[in-house]
């Protein structure tokens, strides 16, 4: 929503369109293919030391479908360690994995 429109471009042989809007603390810029909308390319721009810096993600290769929840398992040593965060909030596995999508 409210994104500016900067082109087409080409990642890994495949055409993109690419958006840009400024977030919290950065410039972003996502790129997803033309034809069938997959990801591309994310990236943003920083301006803390008053020099552009640039973060990039390529999404070359990817697979649609349900998540292996065992990609988010924590250590068995982790399960058993007291929470950094006080009272009922806990950072947990499910926790972590909604930050992914």
């Amino acid at each position: 929503v409210d994104a500016t429109f900067l082109g087409d471009e080409e990642h890994d042989g495949r055409m993109c369109e690419t958006w840009a809007k400024p977030g919290a603390v950065a410039l972003d810029v996502w790129s997803q293919g033309k034809d069938d909308g997959r990801a591309c390319q994310y990236r943003e721009r920083f301006n803390f030391t008053g020099k552009p810096i640039w973060h990039y993600l390529n999404f070359s290769s990817w697979v649609a479908g349900a998540i292996d929840e065992t990609a988010f398992a924590l250590p068995s040593a982790c399960k058993d360690a007291p929470s950094a965060v006080p009272g009922p909030l806990r950072l947990t596995a499910s926790f972590v994995s909604l930050w992914f999508f």
